[in-house]
């Protein structure tokens, strides 16, 4: 992994953009990229989209991936200082209980912290169960009667933690923001190594991907591309006593290829010629072992009519405060998406 790679993630990582509050990641994504695009937009939805221009292009070649988190919304507030919520995205309360969290809005967040009944005080009913959403609050600090900055409508998401942990890293976003950085250092090296493709290529950074993919679909009927490769990530299950074939991906084995998911079948063609590239270049991967879940490949090949593969980054603990990845991981997506260019 280079240390440009490693800075932007960690940058990347650490920005506040739960979904529906992406504009903060995206404008800090479309100040990386600028000077290496021939055009550079949002489109109505608030993705960004990106193009390097062919000399004669034969079509469009898309990679996309999402920019946002997990987090949740503000519902309503009281005179202790408490803030009501609702999550945003496939997060647990388990998992922002007695977390450190920030909370408010692209321009201006507040620390705080999530709170919930000390397990303690629990029944042995209580404890058995995860928190219901209605049980966990938000303490600001403000005293009671004190002027609350938060308001209903605002966000919130997990405190930011990123570091390295041996060859692994860990943070929060990283299931999204590692696929972002891959993105950005794509675009940056097709420029400076004058990388030739025949292909236009657009690089979509979606929204709302966590919560209900509208970004996806937009981008995927605004481009149309021939091509869309999709950049995901693969929950690991791999220090667990899970079967082995019940394992859907393995830290530190290489770039991910689904073959399908819940929504999503892959043609066999060019997932083929993924494999094929991987193997000729000498670049790691695993095939996803287990069908889960439906990231944004279904919208690509339905509203946007592309033919479609997926590559994902292997990620223990995603949608919570730390995930981790390994950069061996890193630099195969990477490898294998700059080998789709060519």
């Amino acid at each position: 992994m280079t240390e440009y790679g490693y800075n932007l993630l960690g940058r990347l990582s650490e920005i506040f953009a739960p979904a529906g509050c992406e504009d903060a990641v995206i404008s800090a994504i479309e100040a990386e990229i600028g000077a290496y695009c021939d055009e550079l937009r949002r489109d109505r939805a608030g993705n960004l989209i990106a193009l390097i221009k062919a000399e004669k292009p034969c079509g469009k070649l898309l990679f996309a991936t999402n920019a946002d988190e997990v987090g949740f919304m503000i519902t309503d507030t009281d005179d202790d200082g408490r803030l009501y919520i609702t999550p945003l995205g496939p997060i647990e309360t388990d998992t922002l209980s007695g977390r450190q969290v920030y909370v408010g809005n692209s321009e201006k967040t507040s620390l705080a912290v999530a709170c919930a009944k000390p397990i303690h005080e629990q029944s042995g009913d209580e404890r058995s169960k995860p928190t219901a959403w209605d049980k966990l609050y938000i303490q600001t600090g403000v005293k009671k009667g004190g002027e609350q900055s938060i308001k209903a409508g605002d966000f919130g998401t997990f405190r930011g933690n990123f570091g390295e942990i041996g060859h692994n890293i860990k943070g929060k976003a990283l299931d999204t923001r590692a696929d972002c950085a891959i993105l950005c250092e794509m675009i940056k090296r097709i420029r400076e190594e004058n990388i030739p493709h025949e292909n236009d290529l657009y690089f979509a950074f979606t929204v709302r991907g966590k919560l209900n993919r509208s970004g996806a679909v937009n981008a995927a009927r605004g481009i149309a591309a021939d091509m869309a490769v999709v950049l995901e990530y693969a929950p690991c299950a791999d220090i667990s006593e899970i079967p082995g074939q019940f394992v859907c991906a393995r830290l530190g084995g290489g770039a991910v290829l689904p073959l399908a998911d819940m929504k999503t079948i892959f043609a066999g063609d060019d997932t083929a010629a993924l494999i094929g590239e991987a193997e000729t270049r000498g670049i790691k991967y695993q095939i996803k072992g287990v069908v889960t879940g439906a990231g944004d490949a279904a919208y690509y090949q339905r509203d946007g009519g592309s033919g479609t593969v997926a590559l994902a980054m292997p990620c223990r603990y995603p949608n919570t405060a730390s995930c981790v990845i390994n950069k061996e991981d890193y630099d195969s997506v990477l490898a294998l998406s700059l080998a789709l260019v060519k």
